[in-house]
């Protein structure tokens, strides 16, 4: 980005100042108010259809941690920061008990048109980009060279979120067991 360009710039003018940039993967926790945090606590999440994101994410206490290791050890260059591991955008609405609703790619930028109109968050396309693929870094620089292990992993930092945020199932598991269980019985009705 051009923030990153300019701080590399300055490291280049400056040799005598460690220029450390770390790139954080998106932060979710129980205290954080997010477009990601937003969007997975609404009941309805509307998903593009045929894509499943990965998503790597990082703990709030681990952001924090980050930063203080960043400061503390004085080292030049560019570190992705993220929780270990990938949570899959289905994956994530099930453990927090949301009901996904897919939409057409089309129909998710009609969706924001309308929600621009109404003066709601808008949705830009990167984020867009984001809900339909993803993002997964290599983070092998941030243990070996800088030294920092989240304590969080990106499943652990999600569940602490649905925890801490008092999320609770839109739709109730037993109600979707008995949906299960009728499902499976007409299945094998039919099948013999």
């Amino acid at each position: 980005t051009d923030i990153e360009g300019y701080a590399r710039g300055l490291g280049r003018r400056r040799p005598d100042i460690a220029v450390t940039i770390l790139r954080l993967a998106n932060m979710i926790g129980p205290a954080m108010d997010t477009a990601l945090s937003r969007y997975l606590a609404g009941p309805l999440v509307p998903t593009v259809l045929g894509h499943d994101a990965r998503l790597q994410l990082l703990h709030e206490q681990d952001a924090l941690g980050a930063l203080e290791r960043a400061t503390m050890a004085g080292r030049a260059g560019t570190f992705n920061i993220g929780g270990s591991g990938i949570i899959m955008m289905s994956q994530a609405i099930r453990r927090s008990g949301r009901v996904a609703v897919p939409v057409p790619k089309l129909g998710v930028m009609a969706l924001e048109s309308l929600r621009k109109a109404t003066r709601n968050a808008e949705l830009s396309r990167d984020q867009l980009d984001y809900l339909s693929y993803g993002r997964v870094m290599d983070t092998t620089r941030m243990r070996t060279e800088l030294g920092f292990q989240p304590k969080w992993t990106t499943l652990e930092a999600f569940d602490d979120y649905v925890r801490g945020r008092g999320l609770t199932p839109i739709i109730g598991p037993e109600w979707v067991r008995s949906v299960e269980g009728r499902a499976v019985a007409v299945a094998q009705r039919w099948g013999s």
